[in-house]
């Protein structure tokens, strides 16, 4: 090895205390690692079970944002363990989680794979470990099986750790509390933490290697995806994102011919190669928009580019709303989904995301509720391209929609949104709670509608024929209510449900049985973050802040790394795995309460802090090629900005409406 340049600046966290699990005897103090001697090392006692878990390791003074730890081995160790984990601490110790980059099979696959890491002696060797941003007061590396039992032992001679003390998102409250903030925003938002099993960052890990999920790269995860990644400094993150939303293809549809219909992929117009989703028209034009809010001075190169079948990007998005209004009779008020296959009844095919839902067709909420969304997106979007009287006739017909979408899907009687009404004309309600959380959150829901809607999810209000009710909604999962509240076995066949060929029946005692599919009484962790939004947007911070403090309580047990098996199966509540949705969640503390959202005036910073917080903030923002630090605080009265670098700081009363203008003007509204 040829060794050229300067050192490298290295700054290793001083401030520290080592611990560990045990000592063969003084002379192998855990003080050794800390001795800068290469001789010199901590050994636990000998082992004299398989599974004994020995450990050493660092305590901070404070958190930190973790870039790096290096192990050394001595040149004389003899005896390491077959498997390790490298573990960190936000709370001092009390909790430890492993890294799953570090330890592939996690404690919730225990019992399902056994942890075999076939672990070499490093003798000599320093392990040099990237951290990727998680932030811990503590870090450690763990024996998690030893061969045999009897000699064994673990022994490191140094140990060390690279970080810094500023963090992503920060608020008063500090300490643990804004570390899982953090971390739970690496794990699910950006997943830089997470094992990358391919050379593509871009899909779920495979069991066992079952992790967080930066992005999937199909249209009915664009708008969520570029909600995550597209105001972060993750370049690779931002990249593969613009190029999906890019390379979106709009085609004729499979049972009319008709143009305009958006594709699952660039190359499948299925899901899966199995559903026609009509979902994915608005989704695609509510996330051209959020990319072109989010990058204003881009509009003309965006709008006009192409993707690799010639296909310019106003032209695909012009299409696709044209495809809702007169093929599916969107101009009327309610999009009517006329695909045959997706008819709503019994023997349909699901038109969404929640796939296994055979009652959304013709007449569906979920779709419905995107399609207003998508007017509203289409609306300024024609209002970046400068055309008014387009613009004004987007604004009429959302205006309409939202009339008749409520006069549709609302029960006045149940207080709460049915899922669909079938080409027969029969209506189809199963108590879902995430199609409830959409029409509030995206503006859909009156007051009073919302209203009824949280006081059926709070209990305060039972709905007859319910199968879950009051705090059961809640209280099965604790982090987000149950998807339906009524088991879609009992109406009575039909079952609505899109069964693979007879292999997921959701009749009780079965796979799909209520409470055992998340689909059917289970849960997606996502719905959480409109659930939050909505009751910001209806009951107020204190409600959205209570639910929050909850899902963080859950964060901190676990990570919220979760993946509930029974005797029937393991999709009962999702998270991990093939769930990038899963990091709106954390998304919501800056969307939510620090109040950061694009609009077409500009960067809006609306603050909604709750008591418990006298202040937060986010230390990196991109908004049209500028980055940004922005914090709200309830102590200052006017408004500051000063510039450190290639970033602005700005530090805004937490009260009113602020704007970042395309212009890099701060301007109060």
């Amino acid at each position: 090895m040829t060794v050229s340049g300067g050192e490298i600046p290295y700054q290793y966290l001083s401030n520290v205390k080592a611990i560990s699990s045990s000592n063969a005897d003084a002379s192998f103090s855990n003080a050794n690692i800390l001795d800068g001697k290469n001789d010199t090392v901590w050994r636990s006692k000998t082992v004299n079970s398989e599974s004994a878990n020995e450990y050493v390791g660092l305590l901070f003074d404070t958190q930190y944002t973790l870039d790096l730890v290096e192990i050394k081995f001595s040149t004389s160790c003899k005896a390491v363990p077959e498997s390790i984990s490298i573990q960190y601490t936000t709370d001092g110790g009390n909790v430890w989680y492993d890294l799953p980059t570090y330890y592939y099979v996690m404690p919730y696959m225990t019992g399902k794979y056994t942890a075999k890491m076939n672990f070499i002696n490093p003798k000599g060797a320093t392990l040099s470990l990237n951290l990727n941003g998680i932030v811990a007061n503590g870090i450690r590396i763990v024996s998690k099986k030893f061969e045999g039992s009897g000699n064994s032992y673990l022994e490191v001679a140094e140990m060390r750790a690279q970080g810094i003390k500023e963090t992503l998102f920060y608020s008063s409250k500090g300490g643990t509390f804004d570390a899982d903030i953090n971390n739970m925003w690496t794990i699910y938002g950006t997943a830089q933490t997470e094992p990358t099993v391919s050379n593509n960052i871009a899909g779920p890990n495979p069991d066992p290697f079952r992790s967080g999920c930066a992005t999937i790269a199909s249209q009915e995860w664009l708008e969520w995806d570029g909600k995550k990644l597209l105001w972060t400094t993750y370049k690779k993150g931002a990249d593969l994102y613009k190029s999906t939303l890019l390379s979106t293809y709009v085609g004729p549809d499979d049972w009319g011919n008709s143009s305009g219909f958006v594709w699952a992929t660039s190359n499948s117009a299925k899901h899966l190669g199995v559903q026609n989703h009509y979902s994915n028209n608005p989704i695609f034009i509510l996330a051209a928009r959020n990319y072109l809010l989010m990058n204003i001075n881009e509009s003309s190169t965006f709008l006009d580019s192409v993707n690799n079948k010639g296909q310019k990007m106003y032209d695909r998005l012009d299409s696709a709303m044209n495809y809702m209004l007169d093929v599916l009779d969107g101009k009327n008020g309610v999009m009517i989904i006329k695909d045959p296959k997706n008819d709503g009844t019994y023997s349909g095919d699901s038109s969404n995301y929640w796939d296994a839902y055979r009652a959304c067709g013709y007449k569906s909420a979920y779709e419905n509720i995107l399609f207003y969304a998508s007017l509203n997106a289409m609306a300024d979007i024609e209002n970046i391209r400068g055309n008014m009287s387009q613009e004004s006739y987007y604004r009429s017909l959302a205006s309409k929609a939202n009339i008749a979408i409520n006069d549709t899907f609302w029960d006045s009687s149940k207080g709460r949104y049915i899922t669909s009404i079938d080409k027969n004309g029969q209506k189809h309600d199963f108590g879902m709670t995430f199609l409830n959380y959409m029409a509030v959150s995206y503006g859909l829901a009156p007051n009073s509608n919302a209203q009824s809607i949280y006081d059926w999810l709070d209990g305060k209000r039972t709905i007859a024929g319910d199968t879950s009710t009051g705090s059961d909604i809640y209280g099965k999962f604790i982090f987000n209510a149950r998807s339906n509240t009524l088991d879609v076995s009992a109406t009575g066949k039909p079952y609505y449900w899109w069964d693979h060929d007879g292999q997921l029946p959701c009749t009780p005692n079965t796979f799909g049985g209520f409470g055992n599919q998340i689909q059917n009484g289970g849960t997606i962790f996502y719905t959480a973050h409109y659930d939050m939004i909505g009751r910001l947007m209806s009951l107020g911070t204190a409600s959205a802040y209570n639910r929050f403090t909850t899902i963080m309580n859950e964060f901190h047990k676990d990570e919220m790394r979760r993946w509930e098996f029974t005797e029937y199966g393991g999709y009962v509540e999702e998270i991990i795995g093939e769930f990038p949705e899963s990091g709106l969640v954390p998304l919501t503390f800056l969307t939510g309460f620090i109040g950061v959202n694009p609009e077409l005036e500009g960067l809006t910073i609306k603050p909604m802090l709750p008591n418990d917080l006298s202040y937060a903030g986010v230390n990196e923002y991109k908004y049209n090629g500028n980055l940004y630090g922005i914090e709200v605080n309830k102590s200052i009265g006017s408004p500051s900005i000063k510039q450190n670098g290639e970033k602005f700081i700005v530090k805004l009363p937490a009260s009113g409406v602020w704007i970042i203008t395309k212009d890099n003007m701060l301007v109060q509204k």
